[in-house]
């Protein structure tokens, strides 16, 4: 979003010098006006040590100007204004003295041009100034931005500008017709960053604040917002919770702030606060613990941002540090994200139509045993199990016999993966008239899932319309409604109904079609000790699509009390409601077992945000004293309802869940809950600048919430930053090297509050043990959680040091970071006497500390007539440990140490905070080396397990950590932590003529990531496994009673490196020279993501994380939805 726009109607100036002033003099424009041109030399005459003499009616037959309200270089102001060289300026000390230059006679000329401008979205440019280069020969574009030039030879060059665009050179080459796109120009307008209940110019930033430009947006053609913030922001992680259409991203703004509570930053759509936490649903389980929906049970996180078209997005802030944040209050702790739209403008409706398709595949397949290796193996491992040759699966089973004989290969991942089409259009009108503006839009994505039976469709409208009413107020609306279907499959951490890894674990001996035909239950191996479900069934046989409805929308009015006082207030809705109708059939087995006759469960969840805020905005110059404050209140409430339903043993799979009256009452589960909160919040702002060199921000905000206990229902939270420029100072005006310099530091606090609403309060729930009463059964009602009245807020302080600098001119940008964020007051769950009647209560204890430094490169490479590049880079580094660590969580039994476990994983050797080490630590055995005979087994020291069953040859030796001499749970040490390095991205934009190229890398170092499938055994390298004839083999023996992993936890054999590079995203236009009929600009591209991966880890994706938005969930691989490779073919037309 630019300040302001200069508009220069049907005319055209030229000047003998455009360096009168130094490049950082710049001009205040306080209002949107119409003026004459005597009234921009006011301006100047007023902001400036210059004096303009001129005759009084020397522009009396010249059009007004319309300034909008913002800033604008002096030079640039005059420049433009004085293209044409219609008027001479003569200087004379302060004395600027401006007449009527003696213009010759243009010979005639030898061909016309015509054309027409516009912007990168299509808009006419009206003024815009086209000249002849070397000549004084030029016109200004018309209303709808068309212009016709007579020019000396068919060969000349074309100098098109416009006020906050970069000026451009086009060669006629013999054209006659000529369409020209302008790009929007930083340096030729200072640009204005929101930061929350308002905006700031880029050059007057105090905070740590990234920016992502529509030019970022439009190169990755994505469904989802998510996509596009991963590698594109200096202390920004991204990783891909699930790969599947539709599915969740998780962020992470400067590392984890939160143990229990929700990481995801803050999402602000126009601004108006969207719905991204507590909203989880669980579907296909979870209704009938421990039955077969239970265990393959899938918790959805759905994606927040995936009904906010990215063809509709201007632009996206990502606020970071207390500065910018505090203003948020119990919100801003995990950071920001604003996200505006785009507007309508005024002038000729104009109408774009983006139309893509193309085809996605699975990113990678990993390589699995042929079907006679997968059969010689199986029948090793029995055998050295202890079953006779006689009655090796594939030999004692008439049904398996063929395989055993004439053994196929079959490789499962061809079955379940397949090329998926993607489909996806985007059409907008924009227009308008000075007093009226809108933009409609619309978009329809439909895209299949490389799973077969999975896919996402989505389809949305939006309109935002923005209404001045006289001079006193202006009305902003936003409106959008999506609908979306998701079709998922089992996938993740529901290891028993999971697609991905049963396709790696099953058999590949196994023919799909003959086994169907022989046996009609082609699903399962009931003859193996571990029977696996077969993949292509789980696909076919569960059903679990989710439908979902949302409606975002917010009205905004601007009183203009005075010039310099602005109240404004709005109220928003975000209204989402999801059902997932999950069918499990018939036919499908469950670890060999069918699943009871069919089961269906049903999942509703509605969430309702609603947002009302009211403020005040005033700025003021006095002298050299610029002044600006916002203050006001804001009042959110949300209401979160589900209701959950399960019934098994259905007579038929015809009806599914539209049949839940064929399925057995007696199996019937219910369950349904509410949840509602609500914030109050008082919030102020105060800025201060001298001269553009000095500067101070001081923000404050006080919150209110229902969620915790009657003595700490408020908490408030400061901010105070303080910036200097040294290149405004006069010491370095005289140099060409540093074009800005800015030195900025912050200190302040910001909260977090998104818990379980009812943390603070005691709850009563229904008692698992039912009594006889008057002869009937009745359940009991039991206190379930004991209160804590004194739960408080979590609080998290924050320092930063910043720079800002520019070189050259502006063609060289760099910023640097260094942050340090204490949490204080996490909430957890604490354990507590068993004479309360309870195990643990919610309570404040423990500190968590994230530091960090980040870094940001932009640079112009090279810029010329025909070929511009242009680079962009950041890099960042942040480490998160537990500074305390309270009485009451874990304890380490070899050192008596305090610990916090990360909970959330179903299998010990989570993350574990320690105090004063690295956070989100894997915890697990280390294997030391392998038993090589017997003797050596039989005489070892240390027992393996007290029975000392995995005492035998070919065994797995663990390390005896507290040296107790006996393995336990004790016996677990650091392998790895999921927190990387670092993190990094980097683009190089290309442009030649017409064409543009994009190439955008991503990647991250020093990251752990333990795999929990795909065993070693199913790996065609994997043939060094101990042996008779091979006792120094590095993997244990190949038997199938061989259990030394202990099926506990992981050890350090199942932990990788996760380090990678990407080459995300490439993209490759060509801009149609000319208009074509009715089309103003046509643009073809072609798009490819995730083209490639450079990794040493053996899965699918190393940007993963199976944790979802848990803290520290990062560096767990489940088997989620693989993620996937696209190719695009695109055409954008503007008419």
């Amino acid at each position: 979003m630019r300040t302001f726009i200069f508009l220069l109607c049907s005319t055209a100036f030229g000047f003998t010098s455009s360096e009168i002033f130094s490049q950082n003099t710049k001009i205040q424009i306080s209002k949107n006006q119409i003026v004459s041109i005597d009234a921009v030399f006011d301006l100047l005459r007023d902001q400036t040590e210059y004096t303009f003499i001129y005759q009084e009616d020397l522009f009396k037959d010249t059009p007004k100007v319309e300034l909008r309200k913002g800033t604008i270089r002096a030079n640039k102001l005059l420049e433009t204004c004085f293209l044409d060289k219609n008027f001479k300026l003569d200087i004379k000390g302060n004395k600027i003295v401006i007449t009527k230059s003696d213009t010759s006679i243009i010979a005639k000329q030898t061909t016309t041009v015509s054309g027409a401008v516009s912007d990168s979205d299509g808009r006419p440019l009206p003024g815009a100034n086209i000249v002849e280069k070397g000549t004084t020969n030029g016109v200004t574009a018309d209303f709808d931005g068309n212009f016709v030039l007579d020019i000396s030879n068919d060969n000349a060059v074309l100098v098109i500008s416009y006020i906050g665009f970069a000026t451009k050179e086009v060669r006629v080459n013999g054209q006659s017709i000529i369409s020209i796109s302008l790009a929007e120009d930083a340096a030729g307008l200072d640009e204005v960053v929101l930061i929350g209940y308002g905006g700031v110019k880029r050059s007057d930033l105090t905070g740590s604040v990234a920016s992502i430009t529509s030019e970022d947006i439009e190169e990755i053609p994505t469904n989802t917002v998510s996509n596009l913030l991963q590698g594109r922001a200096a202390g920004v992680q991204v990783t891909t919770g699930d790969g599947a259409p539709g599915g969740g991203i998780n962020i992470r703004i400067r590392g984890t702030s939160t143990i229990t509570g929700s990481t995801e930053p803050l999402y602000i759509v126009d601004g108006f606060p969207v719905n991204s936490d507590n909203n989880d649903l669980y579907v296909g389980g979870g209704i009938n613990e421990g039955s077969v929906e239970g265990a393959a049970a899938t918790k959805v996180r759905p994606n927040a941002l995936s009904m906010i078209n990215p063809n509709d997005i201007a632009n996206i802030e990502i606020l970071k540090d207390a500065a910018a944040t505090a203003i948020y209050g119990s919100r801003g702790a995990n950071g920001v994200v604003l996200i505006t739209t785009k507007r309508g403008k005024a002038g000729k409706t104009q109408v774009n139509i983006n139309y893509s398709t193309g085809v996605n595949t699975i990113i990678r397949k990993l390589k699995r045993l042929d079907g006679p290796a997968y059969i010689n193996r199986v029948t090793e491992a029995e055998i050295n199990g202890g079953v006779h040759p006689d009655n090796v699966r594939f030999n004692g089973s008439d049904s398996f016999h063929p395989l055993a004989q004439n053994a196929g290969t079959y490789d499962w991942q061809d079955l379940i993966y397949r090329p998926a089409v993607v489909q996806n259009l985007a059409v907008s009108f924009t227009g308008g008239n000075e007093n009226t503006k809108f933009l409609l839009s619309g978009k329809y994505y439909d895209e299949e899932g490389i799973m077969i039976t999975s896919g996402f469709k989505d389809a949305q409208v939006r309109l935002n319309l923005d209404q001045k009413v006289g001079s006193f107020l202006n009305l902003k609306t936003s409106l959008l409604l999506s609908h979306s279907v998701e079709k998922r499959v089992p996938t993740g951490s529901g290891f028993n109904f999971n697609a991905v890894t049963a396709a790696l674990g099953y058999s590949p001996a196994h023919n799909p079609e003959w086994f169907e035909e022989r046996t009609g239950l082609w699903y399962t191996d009931t003859k193996a000790s571990n029977p696996d479900t077969n993949p292509l069934k789980i696909l076919e046989d569960v059903e679990s699509p989710i439908n979902t409805n949302r409606v975002l929308g917010n009205v905004q009015a601007d009183f203009h009390l005075t010039k310099s006082l602005t109240f404004t207030a709005s109220a928003g809705l975000d209204y989402s409601d999801a059902v997932r109708k999950t069918y499990v059939k018939r036919t499908l087995t469950f670890f060999g077992s069918p699943v009871p006759q069919g089961s269906a469960d049903i999942n509703h969840l509605e969430a309702i945000r609603t947002n009302g805020n009211g403020y005040f905005s005033w700025s003021n110059t006095f002298g050299s004293h610029n002044l600006d404050a916002v203050g006001g209140v804001e009042l959110i409430s949300q209401t979160i309802s589900n209701l959950n339903l399960g019934i098994d043993d259905f007579a038929t799979d015809e009806l599914g869940t539209d049949n839940l009256a064929g399925g057995n009452s007696e199996t019937i589960n219910l369950s349904n809950g509410k949840r509602k909160w609500q914030t109050v919040g008082f919030f102020g702002r105060l800025n201060y600048n001298y001269k553009s060199k000095y500067y101070a921000s001081l923000n404050v905000r006080q919150d209110g919430s229902s969620v915790f206990g009657e003595a700490n229902k408020w908490a408030f939270f400061p901010s105070l930053a303080l910036a200097w420029r040294p290149s405004e100072e006069a010491f370095m005006q005289n140099q060409d090297l540093v074009s800005n310099l800015k030195i900025r530091a912050s200190v302040g606090q910001t909260g977090n509050g998104a818990l379980d609403p009812y943390s603070s309060i005691g709850l009563w729930g229904i008692s698992g043990n039912a009594y006889s009463y008057d002869n009937q059964i009745v359940n009991g009602v039991r206190l379930s959680r004991i209160s804590n009245p004194d739960l408080k807020w979590e609080t998290t302080t924050q320092y930063n040091l910043g720079l800002d600098a520019r070189f050259f001119n502006s063609r060289i940008g760099f910023t640097f970071d260094y942050f340090l964020k204490d949490t204080d007051d996490l909430i957890l769950p604490v354990v507590i006497p068993r004479s309360t009647g309870f195990g643990s209560s919610i309570q404040n204890l423990g500190s968590l500390r994230n530091s960090g430094v980040e870094f940001g490169v932009d640079a112009v490479v090279v810029s010329n007539e025909n070929f511009t590049w242009n680079l962009n880079a950041n890099l960042s580094r942040i480490r998160a440990k537990a500074t305390e660590v309270g009485e009451g969580t874990a304890v380490d039994p070899n050192t008596g140490e305090p610990y916090i476990e990360v909970a959330q994983w179903p299998r010990r050797g989570g993350p574990r905070l320690y105090k004063g080490q690295p956070a989100g630590q894997i915890y697990g055995y280390v294997i030391e080396g392998i038993f090589r005979d017997q003797a050596q087994a039989d005489s070892w020291p240390v027992d393996m397990d007290p029975q000392r069953n995995l005492h035998k040859e070919g065994f797995y030796i663990y390390k005896d950590i507290n040296n107790d001499g006996i393995i336990t749970d004790a016996d677990r040490e650091s392998l790895g932590t999921g927190q990387p390095d670092y993190v990094f991205g980097f683009t190089n934009r290309f442009n030649y003529k017409n064409f543009d190229l994009s190439l955008f890398f991503q990647g991250v170092t020093g990251t752990d990531i333990v795999m929990f499938y795909g065993g070693d055994s199913d790996k065609p390298e994997a043939s060094d496994n101990w042996t008779p004839n091979n006792r120094d083999a590095f993997s244990a023996i190949n038997s199938t009673a061989n259990n030394s992993r202990k099926g506990l936890t992981f050890d350090n054999r199942q932990v990788q490196d996760g380090s990678y590079l990407r080459l995300k995203n490439v993209r490759l236009g060509y801009t149609l020279p000319k208009a074509i009929g009715v089309f103003s600009g046509i643009n073809i591209y072609l798009n490819a993501s995730n083209v490639f991966t450079l990794t040493t880890y053996d899965g699918y994706n190393p940007d993963v994380s199976s944790g979802g938005s848990f803290a520290f969930g990062e560096g767990f691989d489940a088997g989620v939805y693989p993620l996937s490779k696209s190719y695009t073919l695109g055409l954008n037309f503007n008419f």
